[in-house]
């Protein structure tokens, strides 16, 4: 992806709103519907890399994970 597409992408990704269901018992009144900023989620990450490491790992491709 190149830079600039990134860049544009982390931005509209820092707009992005979860949606949830969270289920309940019938007793409890049933299902709740939420929906709030996702901002940097937990365990959420992104790194830039070089154009060099990239097309290097590009040429690799996917990788085997039979042993």
């Amino acid at each position: 992806m190149k830079i600039e597409d990134a860049v544009q992408f982390t931005e509209l990704l820092s707009n992005a709103e979860l949606y949830e269901e969270v289920h309940h018992k019938e007793a409890e009144g049933g299902p709740t519907h939420h929906v709030y900023d996702l901002g940097m989620a937990e365990g959420f990450s992104m790194h830039i890399i070089s154009e060099s490491l990239y097309q290097m790992a590009k040429l690799a491709g996917k990788p085997n994970l039979r042993r």
